[in-house]
């Protein structure tokens, strides 16, 4: 019983010191990109989220809603200021959106500005990875040399 009303008593004093155990900022925004959740991006991105802000592990919002081939989610992010062409882990948004094979996502990027930008490492990872019949329409979007 005693073990049991320690994790209450500490849950308590985070509430009273006013810390709160809810996802904030950019994490809400990275959980709501991972559930596909469009309303919930929004609602991240109106309580202040910046779209351009990397969580502690690095990773940029636009490059996790490549990850999640998520097309609406990304025109939500360029349209709410996302930058195209940052980086995460040397690679631009345009690299997780060939790389997961989202063309529609890649199109809305390229569209607005974006870059393809990855190290040697990467680019020779993507080509093993993307499977050989889609190969073809996604390298409009990168110089694979």
């Amino acid at each position: 019983m005693k073990f049991r009303l320690r994790p209450l008593w500490l849950s308590l004093s985070f509430l009273a010191a006013g810390c709160d155990a809810r996802p904030s900022g950019t994490d809400a925004l990275l959980e709501a990109i991972g559930r596909s959740s469009v309303a919930g991006v929004a609602k991240a991105l109106d309580e202040g989220a910046d779209p351009n802000r990397r969580n502690w592990d690095g990773v940029l919002p636009l490059a996790a809603v490549a990850r999640a081939r998520s097309v609406a989610i990304t025109e939500l992010l360029i349209s709410r200021h996302a930058d195209p062409n940052a980086k995460e882990s040397g690679a631009s948004p345009l690299y997780f959106a060939v790389l997961f094979e989202c063309e529609a996502c890649a199109e809305v990027i390229a569209d607005h500005g974006g870059k393809f930008a990855a190290d040697s490492g990467q680019v020779a990872f993507l080509k093993r990875s993307i499977s050989p019949d889609r190969i073809q329409s996604l390298t409009r979007y990168m110089d694979l040399r």
